[in-house]
């Protein structure tokens, strides 16, 4: 199994669906898809391609956890929330384009994703759960927008590469270790009162 063509009044996609179909290579989601279920394209370790639905609002946890093939990445301007683990181990993703509504970005969503190099996050997210960027190791600038208020724990843990970081005044609270083990890290910049730690 290397491609899917998916018809046209599909609204949903069950959970697991396509877990471990490793041959699968691409996969377009037509618009008429309000939601993908948890796990749907887990582990479909050969999937390089995928163009997602503008109806959909969210991506479900562990979506597409271990899909190591996946280079770039594009959110539809619909999604508003990234589940936990929706990308962990997503190791070969190079670029996401987030969708500009985003609100929140899972526990875990993007750990371990190596071969990312920036994270901008985007002006309406409030919240960075716990682990969102762990292990990013390939990561060399992150810029976190205003509206920002939680960087929770362990957020950056493990992101050697990067150098600097500015704050945004509206974070009250840094989780611990959330910039742990950022051993390139020479220079923390509040734009606000530096957040209880």
């Amino acid at each position: 199994l290397k491609a899917i063509q998916l018809p046209e009044n599909l609204t949903s996609v069950g959970e697991a669906a396509f877990y471990g179909c490793t041959g699968l290579a691409e996969i377009t989601i037509p618009d008429s898809v309000t939601k993908i279920n948890g796990y749907a394209f887990k582990n479909c370790t050969s999937l390089k391609d995928v163009k997602l639905s503008d109806a959909m609002t969210k991506i479900s946890e562990s979506c597409f956890y271990g899909c190591t093939s996946l280079e770039k990445l594009v959110l539809p301007d619909s999604i508003t929330g990234i589940d936990a683990y929706a990308f962990r181990k997503c190791s070969g993703i190079k670029d996401v384009k987030f969708s500009e509504e985003l609100t929140k970005i899972g526990e875990s969503a993007f750990y371990g994703c190596e071969g990312l190099t920036s994270i901008t996050v985007p002006e309406k997210v409030t919240s960075i759960n716990a682990y969102a960027f762990k292990s990013c190791t390939g990561v060399k600038e992150v810029t976190l927008p205003d509206s920002l208020e939680t960087i929770g724990e362990s957020a950056f843990y493990g992101c050697s590469k990067v150098s600097s970081i500015t704050i945004p005044e509206n974070v009250a609270k840094i989780g611990a270790y959330a910039f742990s083990r950022c051993s390139e890290l020479a220079e923390v910049i509040f734009t606000g009162n530096a957040p209880s730690i």
